[in-house]
């Protein structure tokens, strides 16, 4: 769905003016890849263009992260891996009275487990952690930390657990429902215990690998099922929601822990995360996934996971990538939580409004919604604990490929995608994670077979489903243009100057901001990072407000602050560009030339001597809102790719990608 030519004329353009100029692609610093794991290709093996030929890559190879691979995956519904010490004070200070949710409990680490029955080599291990939900299908009894029937939160990620076991890999999806009747809901959240329930799932993961596993009792069950068939040195972590959240508090913990053994991280997924912790991401490949349809996380918090991580340590050997995925909602990544229902279907907004198959109320007609479910009559996911942990009978566990939905796909693609490129090495998988893609023919993210199929999300191209912002590692590029402690405006990075014409105010007089004053080149920098996230729960009677104000819709409207998730600015303002931070730029509205930004480097070369200059123009794109909600008809098209993180699509490696540690 593409806007109308006198649609873009009216249109208030905004253009990300972050550029880079990029070295080519050192290898991944090694991590203790297993010997028949071939090593990552060196910058020598690729192919070096001369300066300023133009290469055209070869993609016809890739690897579809949706296929199944050789293993034959073996599932473990109910897995018990010991006990863990828990506790998290109520941030109200009640005393720690036993059965309440404040008191100190012994639970058990127990998940669902995926892994490949017939692979004989140690395998890479990933680790999942769901987000905030309900613990029990009946029968809940909080005091005494059980239900009649457990939600089983962890096993709505059997189709990514079953897909990475075929490929070589062991897949602990832990269990939270307990942990959910002991969190300080009102400020704590949960988060401290979540670390550290991921802290000891590693913990008895390694004590389960070493000889003869772990002794068989009422609370550990796997025996030596995993003896000697784990890759230690080799983990990934992904976390949904609070459990996004979790992961990436866990990196910083990891690297600082005390009580146990440090990880050796390869890779970490936030998937739709909420934003408790503040944390700023490094150290390891670093994926955040965006739902741009989130009904629960609707500020899309993610965003500044991906922001605060590019400049926190200006060496940091390892990307960060963001993937904003048009028309997910935040639940149907998770099946147990589809067969739940919707989230957020009651917003009457035209692309992400559709409140089936919970109800009727709010289908707009138009809607670009993704399918939860390959099917609704009969519905693929269903909960009838009759038989409980037979997948299927009650399917909402079950990873069968025939029962995903849209969103299922587009997640599976995605997710398995980053794993095998930074747990398993597996270069191939590299274009899906740099956006290099969006520069093909066909402009595809994912690959075609985790393209939308239902009647919503086939209204639009599958090209325009997912937008994907690479952030290099610190020796793989050099930074022009990025809002400079000292003159952000006038000064770039290379500490020469910095210019601009053709640019118009981007604010609007609706409220939505305290509008700043214009500047004399007509562009400015933003940063919405608000300054608290629970006005409420603070006692206090005003909004958070942004550090740097960006342009934002009128506090009531549709994306304003009112309607948003603890009344936060937005992550992805309405007027800016599809970068949450950084200098931004509109083009008049009824101008006949774009804006144009110019940058001078000082003669000294300021340290981008002898680097291929692979600078892309941003151009003004008419209209593109990294959130669907907040656009309006006619205004749909997402970018692609943004033009301020374009990588080195000249070093595309030309081999063929291996399973995991094989």
């Amino acid at each position: 769905m593409k806007a109308s030519g006198s649609a873009r004329a009216r249109a208030l353009a905004v253009v990300p003016l972050l550029a880079a100029l990029v070295v080519p692609l050192a290898a991944l610093p090694a991590q203790g890849a297993p010997p028949d794991t071939p090593p990552p290709p060196t910058s020598e093996e690729a192919t070096a263009p001369a300066p300023g030929e133009v290469v055209t890559a070869d993609y016809s190879t890739l690897p579809d992260p949706t296929e199944r691979g050789p293993f034959t995956p073996a599932t473990i519904q109910e897995t018990k891996l010991g006990l863990v010490d828990l506790q998290e004070p109520a941030s109200a200070g009640n005393a720690p009275t036993p059965r309440t949710a404040q008191s100190p409990e012994r639970m058990q680490i127990r998940g669902a487990l995926y892994h490949p029955q017939d692979r004989t080599q140690p395998s890479p291990v990933i680790v999942l952690v769901h987000g905030n939900h309900g613990s029990c299908d009946t029968g809940t009894n909080s005091a005494d930390l059980t239900c009649a029937e457990f939600k089983r939160n962890e096993a709505g990620y059997a189709y990514l657990g079953e897909n990475l076991a075929t490929w070589g890999y062991t897949v602990f999806s832990v269990s939270q429902d307990q942990l959910m009747m002991r969190q300080d809901n009102p400020k704590g959240k949960g988060m401290h215990q979540r670390r550290l329930l991921i802290a000891a799932t590693l913990d008895a993961l390694t004590a389960a690998n070493a000889p003869g596993g772990l002794p068989l009792d009422a609370n550990t069950t796997i025996g030596d099922t995993l003896a000697g068939r784990l890759d230690m040195t080799r983990i990934g972590l992904m976390g949904h929601s609070r459990g996004g959240d979790a992961v990436t508090s866990f990196i910083d913990y990891n690297r600082i822990r005390t009580d146990g053994p440090r990880y050796p991280l390869r890779g970490v997924i936030s998937l739709a995360p909420v934003d408790y912790e503040r944390k700023a991401p490094y150290g390891t490949p670093y994926m955040s996934i965006l739902p741009w349809c989130d009904g629960d996380v609707s500020n899309l918090q993610g965003a500044r996971f991906f922001e605060r991580g590019q400049y926190v340590n200006g060496t940091d050997p390892f990307p960060l990538i963001q993937s904003s995925q048009l028309g997910a909602n935040h639940n149907w990544y998770n099946t147990v939580w589809f067969a739940d229902g919707q989230d957020g279907g009651n917003v009457a907004d035209a692309a992400c409004g559709n409140s089936a198959p919970t109800n009727g109320n709010n289908v707009q007609p138009n809607n670009l919604r993704l399918s939860g479910a390959a099917s609704l009559d009969p519905w693929s996911y269903l909960i009838d604990n009759s038989d409980t942990f037979n997948p299927l009978v009650n399917t909402k566990i079950s990873g069968d490929p025939a029962r995903m939905g849209d969103q299922e796909k587009v997640g599976l693609a995605s997710m398995a995608a980053f794993f095998r490129r930074y747990v398993g090495g597996e270069g191939a998988f590299e274009p899906y994670m740099t956006g290099e893609l969006s520069t093909t023919e066909d402009h595809l993210q994912i690959p075609a077979s985790a393209c939308p199929t239902s009647e919503s999300g086939a209204r639009i191209d599958c090209a325009e489903r997912v937008s994907t912002s690479y952030f290099p590692a610190g020796d793989e590029r050099v930074d022009v243009i990025r809002p400079e402690i000292e003159n952000p405006l006038t000064l770039n990075a290379l500490g020469g100057s910095l210019t601009g014409t053709g640019f118009a105010y981007p604010y609007l007089d609706n409220g939505g901001v305290t509008l700043p004053a214009a500047t004399a080149q007509g562009f400015d920098w933003c940063n919405p990072e608000p300054d608290h996230f629970a006005p409420s729960q603070l006692g206090l009677r005003t909004q958070p407000t942004a550090a740097k104000a960006c342009p934002l819709p009128g506090k009531a409207e549709l994306g304003g602050q009112n309607g948003m998730r603890e009344n936060s600015p937005s992550t992805t303002p309405t007027a800016a560009s599809s970068r949450s931070r950084g200098r931004r730029g509109a083009r008049h509205p009824h101008g006949r030339r774009p804006g144009r930004l110019g940058r001078r480097q000082r003669p000294e070369g300021a340290g981008a001597r002898g680097r291929r200059q692979l600078l892309r123009p941003a151009q003004p794109r008419l209209g593109p809102l990294r959130r669907l909600r907040h656009a309006t008809p006619g205004h749909l098209r997402p970018r692609r790719h943004e033009p301020g993180l374009r990588h080195r699509a000249d070093r595309h490696r030309r081999h063929r990608g291996h399973r995991a540690g094989r």
